[in-house]
């Protein structure tokens, strides 16, 4: 994000809040407390991008957190280019498939000895 943007964000929260004492450790507390609220938002979308087996069926179903289509597009294209993205999804949805596997069969052969 352009640094004029995170210091007109954090001269709003200063302005709206009493923070004291004012000084550099407000100013690191406030940009950490906004990298922080950025990566959960990125993070969401980013979960709800994966909820669709296609990116084409992803585009047709933005986010309730997105206001513009144009933004969410944009979001789509980057999850599908990014390749580290994609080794992140492709990784963990081998690790979410083999742990419902043996969750299923442990939960099967915990049912079946019990009975």
């Amino acid at each position: 994000m352009p640094e004029d943007k995170i210091s007109r964000v954090s001269k709003l929260v200063r302005d709206y809040y009493i923070l004291v004492p004012d000084d550099e450790s407000a100013e690191k507390a406030i940009r950490t407390q906004m990298r922080l609220a950025y990566v959960r938002y990125r993070s969401e979308l980013a979960k709800h991008y994966r909820s669709f087996d296609t990116h084409e069926e992803a585009l047709l179903h933005p986010s309730s957190r997105i206001r513009n289509k144009n933004d969410w597009a944009d979001l789509c294209n980057f999850f599908n280019t990014n390749a580290a993205f994609k080794v992140i999804r492709k990784h963990w949805s081998c690790v979410f498939r083999y742990l419902l596997v043996a969750c299923k069969s442990d939960f099967d052969w915990f049912f079946l000895s019990n009975w």
